[in-house]
């Protein structure tokens, strides 16, 4: 990125992308050949004093998989511990893990170790509710370690639990909260039908594992009068009045001691999962996709509590972005790990360890697309605190749960709350209450489509817009595409446009320069200066992922805002790196821009690479965004990341804490599809590449929710692509790009500058 490619400079790239892609995985996947002498020389600061003993502990064998059986603990029934059922549950009859002890049982940790830890970091419970509640979960922390032993990787799955249960809507945004039970509700989505686009307006609740009774339902139905359908096979309708068919509709039900509904309501024997099939035991199934194939856009209120048989649908309403779009707000009672009746024999095949990290990934992927209002987390903690088997255990007795929080809480079931963003206050097209919205208009596109009849070779291509930009650089704005004469390709399918379409629009510009004070373009790079003026450079950082030989990025930060530099790589032979060998001339003057590597400000070298976890791999030391990012403050970092395809994972990671909030500005090469060595264990690597690149394109897309972009590459490769006989003059002969613009341009790899996203779109830039 830091070099400013031009197009034949990226067609390598896009001809491995688009050719042979057994060629690619092999290349990517295993990331490039080792050489013997590139064994990372140092670690950062933070590795060394944050978390380094969770990362060098060895990893254990996983606990022998059980199959919980489906007992149907009450939805608004708190959780019980791994060891010991809260509120008096059998621990026969709930569906948690056996968990095995490790077979050393290492000391617990000592507190600068899991000091950058997040649920160790102070609080103060903000709600007294006994209930799910918003905002962060403040955990109570034990003074004594009740476990037997403390296992850095379930500490670690325990605190990506935590992070993707930790609200990050403000009331305000809601126009105040309504808190029962499991549920965190936000009664803006809730208190209307505004963004419906179900053709009566209207909007359903569907509840799936209801049991006795579902209050969810009820309260769905009499206090938001929104009709609802029940589901559960498990359930001996004997003991349901709902699910008996017992006539519980009434024109009010204020005061009413049982079962009441005031709006109507269907009930169904018929659990959530199994594709429709009927699993042994004659219980029928069927699946999410067969019940939101008639929604539209905003017109559904989902709630799951099905004990475990909730992952492989929520895996697939993930693939399908059209679907997610039909959820309004999602209630759910979380069961990492558990397998059940439906569950699929891939899944039944993981380890429990295997599971829960796969099931934490669904609920950080599920946090990029929706926002988490709150969680159950923190007052279970509290409760957990007073437990035998709990915060009360005697020190280092009790057996460790497969995950939990560096707290100790363990986090293997509990509830949370989601709402989708365009029916938040600080959404860009918020709605207004009791308002039926117009359709939302179809994003242009960058280009007109290639015409139905030919034109001969000589016909020049057509443009489709106005360049205002002649730097061969990054530009602001929109993306101005062409669309050859000849349509280049053998194929002409539909898809891969609209997929490029929604690439094209991520990356189109938003920021004037009146509100920049002025433009800095150069390579890959759209910079907004206001973004970079600092009354003090020294109260900010660069953190430069990817450098190679050469990081113009670092070196133009350093020149010219006096803003002192990070530098990573670990497949960069230090030898062939004047930075990465600590070679170049470092603070000790002024630089020209023709000269050698030169900074003005201090910069300091690694081997190391960005990854979404720290670890070793292949002999090489990764390290995590979120330790590098630890003890910045709010709006103190620039950042570039250029990682060839592991940015993905770091990126689900940023959008779903609020450490995005300390990013200033974020420089990025693009890379759609590319497989990664760091990213070979989530489960991006197992997409086939058509919906990798769908999935990374939605990370853009929620990226530009929290950031404002100011510019892209696009349109200066699209000029280089225009005259390639491989690109736009390929006349027909070559293969059709998996992601194009309109017009025909690969979408594939590209660079994208962003900055942090004032308050408001009507807001100046605010540095």
């Amino acid at each position: 990125m830091g070099t400013g490619r031009s197009w034949n400079g990226w067609r390598s790239h896009l001809t491995m992308v688009v050719g042979c892609l057994t060629g690619l995985v092999a290349v990517i996947w295993w990331g490039r050949a080792p050489a013997p002498d590139l064994v990372p020389k140092h670690s950062s600061p933070q590795f060394d004093t944050a978390i380094s003993s969770l990362e060098k502990e060895p990893r254990r064998a996983p606990a022998p998989d059980l199959v919980p059986k489906h007992s149907g603990p009450q939805f608004d029934t708190a959780i019980s511990s791994l060891e010991e059922p809260r509120r008096g549950a059998s621990s026969a009859s709930s569906g948690f893990l056996e968990t095995k002890e490790p077979e050393e049982a290492p000391p617990p940790e000592a507190e600068s170790t899991t000091a950058a830890l997040g649920s160790l970091q102070p609080c103060k419970a903000s709600y007294r509710d006994p209930s799910s509640r918003p905002g962060r979960p403040c955990l109570p922390q034990v003074s004594e370690w009740p476990y037997k032993s403390n296992t850095a990787s379930r500490t670690q799955l325990g605190e990506r639990a935590w992070m993707a249960a930790t609200g990050k809507v403000a009331e305000v945004e809601c126009g105040g909260w309504h808190l029962f039970g499991d549920m965190t509700w936000c009664k803006r989505a809730l208190s209307s039908t505004a963004g419906s686009e179900q053709k009566d307006g209207a909007v359903i609740g569907l509840s799936y594992g209801i049991e006795q009774r579902d209050l969810w339902s009820e309260i769905v139905s009499n206090d938001y009068k929104v009709p609802t359908r029940l589901y559960d096979c498990f359930q001996n309708p004997k003991d349901s009045p709902p699910l008996g068919r017992e006539d519980l509709q009434k024109a009010s039900c204020a005061g009413a001691p049982g079962h009441c509904y005031e709006t109507r309501y269907q009930s169904h024997r018929i659990c959530l999962g199994g594709a429709g099939a009927d699993i042994p035991g004659q219980r029928k199934y069927e699946s999410l996709r067969l019940h939101l194939k008639d929604r539209q856009r905003l017109s559904v209120h989902l709630k799951i509590d099905t004990e475990g048989s909730e992952w492989e649908e929520l895996e697939w309403l993930l693939s399908s972005p059209k679907d997610l779009d039909k959820i309004r707000t999602l209630d759910m009672e979380v069961h990492l790990g558990w397998r059940v009746e439906s569950t699929s024999e891939s899944r039944k095949r993981l380890s429990n360890e295997a599971r829960i990290a796969r099931d934490i990934e669904t609920l950080e992927r599920l946090g990029q697309y929706f926002r988490c209002t709150g969680s159950s987390m923190e007052v279970l903690a509290e409760e957990w605190m007073g437990q035998p088997n709990g915060g009360r255990c005697k020190p280092q007795s009790c057996g460790e749960p497969l995950a939990h929080t560096a707290t100790g809480f363990p986090v293997i079931q509990f509830a949370i709350s989601w709402v989708h963003p365009a029916l938040l206050a600080s959404a860009p097209m918020a709605l207004a209450p009791n308002t039926k919205p117009k359709p939302a208009p179809k994003p242009a596109l960058s280009g007109p489509p290639a015409p139905a009849a030919l034109s001969g070779p000589e016909s020049p291509p057509t443009w489709s817009c106005k360049r205002s930009f002649t730097d061969a650089s990054s530009r602001p704005g929109r993306p101005c595409l062409p669309t050859p004469a000849e349509w280049p390709y053998k194929t002409k399918l539909k898809s891969p446009a609209k997929l490029g379409e929604r690439a094209v629009a991520a990356a189109m510009g938003e920021v004037t320069e009146k509100q920049c004070h002025k433009w800095h373009l150069f390579g890959d790079m759209t910079w907004c200066m206001k973004a970079f003026s600092h009354s003090d450079p020294s109260a900010l950082i660069g953190l430069s992922y990817g450098i190679e030989q050469r990081d113009l990025w670092s070196e133009r930060v350093s020149q010219l805002f006096k803003i002192r530099t990070r530098l990573y790589d670990c497949y960069q032979r230090p030898e062939d790196s004047t930075p990465l060998g600590g070679r170049a001339i470092n603070a000790s003057g002024a630089c020209t821009e023709e000269g050698p590597p030169c900074y003005e400000a201090p910069y300091e070298p690694y081997t190391i690479c960005l990854g979404p976890e720290s670890r070793l791999l292949e002999s090489r030391r990764f390290e995590s965004l979120q330790l590098h990012l630890r003890n910045r403050k709010r709006l103190s970092v620039h950042l570039k990341i250029d990682v060839e395809g592991s940015e993905w994972e770091v990126l689900e990671w940023l959008l779903s804490s609020p450490e995005i909030d300390k990013i200033r500005t974020l420089d990025m090469e693009v890379h759609l599809g590319f497989l990664s060595g760091s990213g070979k264990d989530f489960a991006r690597s197992s997409m086939k590449s058509k919906d990798r690149i769908a999935y990374d394109i939605d990370i853009l897309e929620r990226l530009r929710q929290v950031l404002t972009c100011t510019g892209s590459s696009l349109e200066v490769l699209a000029e280089g692509w225009m005259n390639d006989g491989e690109g736009g003059k390929c006349g027909g002969r070559c293969q059709q790009p998996e992601a194009h613009a309109a017009g025909g341009f690969p979408m594939t790899q590209f660079a994208i500058s962003l900055e942090f996203r004032p308050p408001t779109t009507c807001e100046a830039v605010p540095f």
